[in-house]
């Protein structure tokens, strides 16, 4: 689409949009502006009922179809339609019931009967969800299609001209490479061309015939390096070519230099013709005159009179005489133009009487009426006679005007590409920049060109920037990519990937560079975004896990050094999710923010405090709205400095909190565990203190409790409920739901993600989140997870058999399952014994268990993608992956954590890390998932920034495996 069009375009949807607001704009006293604006547009406005019948319709369409609006209103506007257009209209117009708004083109007979090309776009009315009409908006697009269909044709011939071709056309790079092979080749050679791309051509001559071709060629080089010859003249030579077969054959070979427009050598443009059968013949017929045998296209002898008294079959082919001896004694003057001829009489003919001879490009006319261009070698014989060669130079001349275009579209690509680009000489003066690079530095091209490329680099980035142009011009390298800084015109610094070539002379010394710059800012501010997002919680800003984890072990380091003590304060909030029901989440979140306000005002400087990340332990419960808070006090000299510090922290959390308006009361319960008394590591002071937590909770929270070795009572419910997952394993009492994905564009069922339910016989349907954990730290996790693999594969091939069509069902995976189970070979089983395809399974793996042991993890996935299937990262952002490892990682997609979703409407943090993550897959070339989606207007973000996918309770909640096939069937949500 031009420039142009975009424009009218544009325009169409803002007079669109304006018709659409009628009802407010007669409200606000514009109606009459509107009606004159809508009245004197050219194209025509229309409104249709809830049937289609057309209720209004501007006067434009007395220009378009010639009937006044009087003669269209009443009637239905799918009548208008061509006969041969109504059903896909009916179908359009159906789909405009079901509230989607798409445009169409088609057919429209005028009031005389002429058909024209009209392209609508409308736009559904919908009150209450109910389609009760619809407006839009009429163009006439005939002469478009006109002139789409004209250039479609022309295109169509030239192609059909160049592979039909019974000679072999080729072109080759300034290295003898073939970079174009006609598809005659296959015939000639028998090699397809693709065989042949970017390989050597001496390699498709024999051995006999090399050092002739070889010769030819670099003579030809010569006399251009030298200035001798001034146009590219055709060279020609008849070869001996090996085909793939081993066997030989003989070709007519010719060839020109292709020059660009500085006359420099650019590469050389070949036509080749099997010339074996005329070999054989010449072997008997050596009394044939040189001319004769030197000729590889069309001979002719005339007499003095200009009468044919020779030609060969070429000749008679040439011209489209089929009948041997045909053109015997008619006159040359048959075979061209007009025009020709009196080119012939004023310029050729005084010449061949002058010199004797004549050679170059003209235009015969064949038998039939039609024209080809012609190379003509015309040779004046004692007798006054005339030797005539003639060749067709048709391809030749196509292919020459190609690469003509060719060179039109490099030229097109540097000035409007989307990176911007810059030719400098050695002294690094700028010659010319494109569109792109104006944009990017905020310059105009005038206040560039003829400037030092140095004075728009940062000053920091000049040395390095001017070594390697240095080393380029010198010829020590090829080519040089690095990350460097500009300073735009507004003096903001612009960081970009630059990729700087050098340019060779016909002496092969470097000339210019040419470099093209791609913008990073995007991409670098997304990595920083990602950076902030793997070390800080997004809710509260606080250090995560990643971050609390090193701070410590660097503590424990520094108390062994001293052999000094700290404490471990782990606070959990009292009753969070009784605020959540009662008030909302949106509160819940402003209440954990406020809660972290206070931890960071009310601990000394030097403690370190930060908020659990999901699924670091067992005491998380849901990554939105998590409720657990550590302190890390530093160098305590005795234990009631830790008391101290929670009574204080028990007292000023406690306090009433104004959240929006509302004031909500809530309390803390808080454990304490010691160094090095209560645990030596990470892993053991951070579960004794939840375990004083949890004690604390149980003997009536809002208070604090320091571990102890006798809190077990907490665990032997946990025991309890252990034993009974043994048991439930042997009893079948685990089951899958399934949640649809969603194409996010169009809400058509991509898939499912399989989650797992336990059908306690007393505690009803168990959730993963209290039994999972349990699973992990027990080992049951390794028969639970091949029972999900298993009946994955199982329930696909269920509901193929079915009928239904295979669909990708998603699964999570532990990392206990890469670290101590075969996972690859039970993955292959379940797919040997379902014989489903690979490509029907898609493995979710969090990023806590990629970097618990990243290189086997990516070993195991890289095998598991080279099966077939699909890997995604689970709840992307809530962990702490290296993007090192990210970026080898064989995935498909990462799925966005909920917890950024659910706070789309009201947090920018939480829109800047999701368009974040949607640009930085995109770059790394994943496709994104959306977890959580449960309103249109998360939908709606969504789907304006690109996310592939999605799926929440706004489309299904989890479904047992029967509910699943009502939504197969319907194919959409």
């Amino acid at each position: 689409m031009t420039d142009d069009e975009k424009t009218r375009e544009q325009l169409i949807d803002e007079l669109t949009e304006l018709h659409l607001q009628n009802t407010a704009l007669k409200k606000s006293g514009s109606a009459e502006k509107y009606r004159s604006l809508v009245e004197n547009i050219r194209d025509v406005i229309y409104e249709l009922d809830d049937q289609g019948v057309v209720l209004y319709i501007s006067p434009a369409i007395r220009d378009m179809l010639g009937y006044d609006s009087a003669e269209i209103v009443g009637k239905n506007f799918i009548e208008l339609a061509y006969k041969d257009d109504l059903s896909n209209l009916a179908e359009w117009f159906s789909e405009l019931r079901k509230g989607k708004e798409s445009p169409s083109e088609y057919r429209i007979s005028n009031k005389s009967g002429e058909l024209r090309w009209t392209r609508t776009k409308i736009s559904p009315i919908m009150e209450d969800g109910m389609f009760k009409g619809a407006r839009g908006i009429l163009i006439d697009v005939t002469e478009q299609r006109r002139v789409g269909d004209a250039l479609k044709d022309s295109e169509n011939k030239y192609r059909l001209l160049a592979e039909n071709s019974n000679d072999v056309i080729f072109v080759l790079d300034m290295n003898l490479n073939y970079t174009y092979v006609s598809p005659s080749i296959k015939i000639l050679l028998g090699y397809e061309p693709a065989e042949l791309l970017n390989q050597p051509a001496i390699e498709t001559i024999a051995l006999s015939s090399r050092d002739l071709a070889t010769k030819i060629i670099f003579e030809a080089l010569e006399l251009q390096k030298s200035g001798q010859e001034a146009l590219p003249i055709s060279r020609m030579a008849s070869l001996e070519m090996r085909r793939k077969d081993g066997t030989t054959v003989w070709a007519e070979v010719s060839a020109s230099i292709i020059r660009d427009e500085h006359h420099r050598s650019m590469g050389i443009l070949g036509v080749t013709r099997d010339i074996t059968e005329r070999k054989q013949t010449e072997d008997t017929v050596r009394q044939q005159t040189d001319a004769m045998d030197a000729a590889i296209d069309g001979i002719a002898i005339l007499n003095e009179a200009g009468e044919f008294v020779y030609v060969n079959k070429a000749h008679d082919r040439l011209y489209g005489y089929e009948t041997v001896g045909e053109m015997i004694g008619k006159s040359w003057r048959l075979l061209y133009d007009p025009d020709v001829l009196q080119h012939f009489e004023q310029e050729i003919m005084p010449e061949l009487a002058r010199k004797g001879g004549w050679h170059g490009e003209t235009i015969g006319t064949k038998k039939n009426g039609s024209k080809f261009h012609q190379e003509l070698s015309l040779t004046v014989m004692a007798n006054g006679g005339l030797i005539c060669v003639i060749r067709d130079i048709t391809a030749r001349k196509k292919y020459e005007e190609e690469l003509k275009q060719s060179e039109e579209r490099f030229r097109r690509i540097f000035d409007e590409g989307p990176f911007g680009m810059v030719l400098a000489n050695p002294d690094y003066t700028i010659i010319t920049v494109n569109k792109a690079f104006c944009g990017l530095l905020g310059y105009a091209e005038q206040e560039l060109v003829g400037e030092n490329i140095t004075k728009f680099t940062y000053e920091e980035d000049r040395e390095r920037s001017r070594e390697i142009s240095e080393q380029l011009f010198a010829g020590s390298i090829p080519m040089f990519r690095f990350q460097k800084r500009y300073v735009r015109k507004d003096g903001a610094i612009l960081w970009v990937n630059l990729t700087i070539s050098p340019i060779h002379g016909n002496k092969g010394n470097v000339i210019y560079t040419i470099s093209i710059i791609e913008d990073l800012t995007e991409i670098r501010t997304a990595t920083e975004k990602i950076h902030l997002l793997n070390y800080y919680d997004s809710l509260t800003g606080l250090p995560n896990r990643i971050l609390y984890t090193e701070l410590i072990k660097r503590a424990i380091q520094h108390a062994q050094r001293r052999k000094e003590m700290f404490a471990l304060i782990y606070i959990g909030l009292d009753n969070l999710k009784r605020i959540n029901d009662t008030f909302g989440y949106g509160i819940g979140d402003l209440l954990l923010k406020a809660v972290a306000d206070r931890l960071v005002i009310s601990i000394r400087k030097s403690d370190y405090v930060a908020r659990l990340a999901e699924g670091e332990t067992d005491a998380i419960i849901s990554r939105v709205g998590g409720d657990e808070f550590i302190v890390l006090m530093h160098d305590i000299r005795q234990i009631e400095d830790a008391a101290r510090t929670s009574r204080r922290l028990l007292k000023e959390l406690s306090a009433p909190y104004d959240l929006s308006g509302r004031e909500v009361f809530m309390t803390v319960s808080i454990g304490i565990a010691l160094y090095p008394d209560d645990g030596t590591d990470v892993d053991d002071l951070l579960r004794n203190a939840e375990k004083a937590m949890r004690h604390t909770k149980n003997e009536g929270k809002n208070n604090y409790h320091f571990y102890s070795s006798s809190m077990h009572s907490s665990v032997l419910e946990l025991l309890t409920l252990e034993n009974d997952l043994h048991r439930a394993i042997e009893r079948n009492e685990l089951v899958l739901y399934y949640q649809p994905k969603v194409d996010t564009a169009t809400r058509m069922v991509m898939g499912m993600e399989a989650l797992i339910r336990w059908k306690h016989p007393d505690r009803g349907l168990v959730p993963p989140m209290q039994f999972i954990p349990m699973a992990e730290t027990s080992g049951l996790i390794l028969p639970i997870g091949e029972f999900v693999i298993r009946t994955v594969c199982k329930q696909i091939k269920t509901w193929q058999e079915a009928g239904y069509k295979p669909i990708n069902i998603a699964m999570n995976v532990s990392s206990h399952q890469f670290e101590k189970q075969n996972l690859m070979e039970i993955v292959q089983a379940a797919l040997q014994d379902t014989l489903i395809s690979p490509q029907c399974l898609e493995l979710e793996i969090t990023e806590s268990t990629i970097m618990r042991n990243p290189e086997k993890i990516i070993r195991i996935l890289t095998e598991l993608k080279a099966l077939g299937i699909r890997i995604s990262i689970d709840d992307f952002g809530t962990g702490y992956s290296s993007l090192s490892y990210l970026k080898r990682l064989p995935l498909d997609f990462l799925k966005i954590d909920q917890s950024f979703v659910k706070g789309l409407a009201s947090d920018p943090r939480d829109q800047a890390i999701v368009r974040t993550t949607i640009v930085m897959a995109h770059s790394l070339s994943l496709k994104t998932i959306a977890e959580g989606v449960e309103t249109e207007e998360q939908l709606s973000f969504m789907q304006k920034h690109g996310c592939d996918e999605s799926q929440g309770y706004l489309f299904s909640r989890p479904l047992p495996a029967e509910e699943i096939p009502g939504i197969l069937a319907k194919g959409y949500l």
